[in-house]
């Protein structure tokens, strides 16, 4: 019973240090460390597929079929991600791929969220900008009305 305890500890303790270390690194050079730290996120939160694909479908092709193939992908992806994290974490040692290079893109299940895939989701999906007139405070006409960022206007 305390071997099984210890075992327990252990396994969440590098889980949290995985967690705490991870980063989306997906474009930096990758190092052995950094593929270690990969598996065993891959290993402990491939659980995150799951919202990751829905999030990631919805983001490119719309809330629908986010919902439904992002669903079923993310479905699918679960225990691939797992076993690709125990390869990635019993290989570490090893540069394959090359640079130790992630097997599966993003190379942790962070990686749906990370700012990239925000840049991204602004870049398809971009906030409306706010609307002002030419004149503050006059009401123009439909045509006068220009898309331009806040400003407050000193007077």
């Amino acid at each position: 019973m305390k071997s099984r305890n210890v075992s327990f500890g252990l396994a969440v303790g590098i889980a949290l240090a995985a967690l705490v270390f991870a980063g989306t690194r997906e474009a930096a050079a990758q190092t052995a460390g950094d593929k270690a730290i990969r598996g065993a996120v891959g290993m402990t939160c491939g659980f995150l597929e799951l919202p990751g694909n829905i999030h990631d479908t919805s983001v490119k092709d719309g809330a629908v079929k986010g919902w439904t193939l992002g669903f079923m992908k993310g479905i699918a992806m679960m225990p691939l991600r797992t076993l690709v994290g125990v390869y990635e974490f019993v290989t570490f040692p090893i540069a394959a791929p090359d640079n130790f290079a992630p097997v599966l893109n993003p190379g942790t299940p962070f990686g749906y969220w990370n700012s990239s895939m925000r840049e991204q989701s602004l870049a398809v999906n971009p906030p409306p900008p706010v609307m002002t007139t030419q004149q503050p405070g006059v009401n123009a006409p439909p045509s006068a009305v220009t898309a331009q960022p806040y400003t407050e206007e000193k007077q």
